[in-house]
């Protein structure tokens, strides 16, 4: 679109929706984490294992 150069605004909105569709792929993804990987740590045995996914969770947090 830039080497077209297509109207500014037409870029712009063009970012805009796949960001949005970026953060919909990103909360499906996170998602389905919590519900498998997360639940499965939470429900195991394993200190370590819950003291991981706890950490993995805080860095995304800290990143977004």
């Amino acid at each position: 679109m830039i080497t077209e150069r297509e109207y500014c605004p037409k870029i712009i909105t063009q970012i805009q929706a796949i960001r949005a569709a970026l953060k919909v792929l990103e909360t499906t993804i996170l998602k389905k984490h919590l519900e498998t990987c997360v639940k499965d740590a939470f429900t195991s045995n394993s200190p370590k294992e819950k003291e991981k996914k706890l950490e993995e969770l805080l860095e995304l947090i800290r990143r977004s």
